[in-house]
């Protein structure tokens, strides 16, 4: 997320205006639909509730040299939350949060 992300008709539009080489500026994904949850959101000093979703990402290292592999291994874990209404995602563009995930 960062402002980057299209989806739907608009995904299809840009797709087709693509030429040539365009068309590889492009990463295809197929779009995961979580769950939503009630959570509270404060946005410039104000408080309201609102209909959100988080999301997990793993981050993982992978260091070779000639094709020999020498670290492949995870590093690290967050949640990031954001209104269940945003196709954006990124926490340092001002469209999500860092959370805490609730382990039951």
């Amino acid at each position: 997320g960062g402002g980057n992300n299209v989806y739907d008709e608009e995904l299809a539009e840009r797709l087709g205006r693509a030429e040539g080489n365009g068309l590889s500026a492009y990463i295809l994904m197929q779009r995961i639909l979580s769950p939503t949850h009630r959570a509270h959101v404060l946005r410039n000093g104000e408080c309201s509730e609102a209909d959100t979703l988080s999301e997990l990402g793993i981050y993982g290292i992978y260091l070779s040299d000639n094709g020999r592999e020498i670290i492949n291994r995870c590093s690290g874990a967050l949640v990031r939350t954001k209104l269940a209404s945003s196709n954006e995602g990124g926490v340092t563009a001002g469209y999500s949060c860092l959370s805490t995930p609730y382990l039951t």
